[in-house]
């Protein structure tokens, strides 16, 4: 089940955060098993140099933007998550604040000090499209509010902060495929009746979690695994052959279709 889309920045697909590679190093890196003849398995920590070119990331430090222009935030006393956009978000959360629709009540709203117009941060993700996610600790209302009115009055309020923004990258989502077959199994499996049919044909594979926010889950079950199948090992592609024609999920798919979907990076503003 996916993530539902949302005013919420946890509604977007980290493929930025994706096995840590938004860390120092930048190398993600998977567990990966093998099976030797003596019937003794090893598991290793294998890096992933594949997904390290997976999102380009790029800073601006003084980027301008409107208020409009936000579509998202990261935190409020209010459950983001459960307003699909920030237009929801504000007649749900807000009525009080919205009221009048005058540019005096959208100016009160905005120089609210918890806004901290002096101090903004922002992501934006092109797999996400258009539009800035405000990285924020507080104001989540009185933004909201201020951005609702300004879009009935149809005034352009200019914003200043910093920005990160996120690019997957056509280059790094080939270089990853190519390499990988990438399938998605459950969880509850990958490490007991998985590795278990996986030794008996001595066929190496990787283990990793999903991208955060890929896969909505209930309950303690962390929902789906990601089985790592190296398309140049004859066993691992025979492994992938049998799991896709099972019907298991292909994530690789999903990471194509995500690409495709993506804004052009010339127009990535």
């Amino acid at each position: 089940m996916h993530v539902s889309r949302s005013a919420c920045l946890t509604s977007v697909v980290r493929w930025d955060e994706w096995l840590g590679i938004s860390n120092f190093d930048k190398t993600g890196c998977i567990e990966y098993f093998r099976f030797q003849s003596s019937g003794s398995t090893e598991k290793v920590r294998l890096a992933v140099a594949e997904v390290s070119s997976l999102v380009q990331e790029e800073t601006l430090i003084n980027h301008r933007c409107n208020l409009t222009d936000v579509i998202g935030m990261s935190s409020s006393k209010k459950k983001v998550s459960s307003a699909k956009d920030m237009e929801t978000f504000a007649q749900m959360f807000c009525p009080d604040y919205i009221k009048p629709v005058t540019e005096f009540r959208m100016r009160e709203m905005i120089t609210y000090p918890s806004v901290k117009l002096d101090d903004m941060t922002f992501s934006a993700f092109s797999w996400s499209g258009r539009g800035l996610y405000w990285n924020n600790d507080d104001g989540s209302h009185h933004l909201s509010a201020a951005r609702h009115i300004a879009l009935q009055l149809g005034i352009d309020w200019p914003l200043k902060g910093r920005l990160s923004r996120y690019t997957l990258s056509k280059r790094g989502v080939t270089l990853l495929s190519s390499r990988w077959h990438l399938v998605l199994i459950p969880f509850s499996a990958a490490y007991s009746t998985f590795i278990n049919a996986m030794a008996r044909d001595k066929c190496p594979f990787g283990l990793s979690e999903m991208p955060d926010n890929l896969h909505y889950y209930h309950g303690g079950e962390k929902g789906l695994n990601v089985v790592w199948l190296d398309r140049h090992d004859p066993k691992a592609e025979r492994a992938a052959t049998v799991l896709l024609k099972a019907g298991f999920p292909d994530l690789g798919r999903v990471l194509e279709g995500t690409m495709n979907d993506c804004i052009e990076e010339n127009h990535f503003d």
